[in-house]
């Protein structure tokens, strides 16, 4: 992973060398470089900028909905397990109760 990132940075600074989009008024801020890049040099393929986007607002979804599910996880264990209320609910209550939290 480190590899592709690097390598993505490294061949964009290696197009942008000679003039710099921040610079231009192309772009505001330093994080924008990859996807102005993307957007700038394969808009020739119809759809690949978007479909380039869309894998990364995937990923971060996927890593938030990871982070709120181990969350809620260790609260059902730590918090709600000390209670009889919920040790001794069927497995059907606990999943609607972990859904709820």
């Amino acid at each position: 992973m480190y590899i592709l990132t690097f390598s993505c940075g490294l061949v964009a600074y290696s197009t942008y060398a000679g003039c710099d989009p921040m610079a231009l008024g192309l772009i505001k801020k330093k994080d924008q470089i990859l996807p102005y890049f993307v957007i700038d040099k394969l808009r020739v393929i119809p759809g690949l900028p978007g479909l380039f986007i869309a894998t990364i607002i995937g990923g971060a979804l996927s890593t938030l909905s990871s982070n709120i599910n181990s969350c809620v996880a260790m609260m059902w264990k730590d918090i709600c397990l000390k209670f009889d209320f919920f040790r001794n609910s069927s497995e059907g209550k606990a999943t609607i109760i972990n859904k709820i939290l």
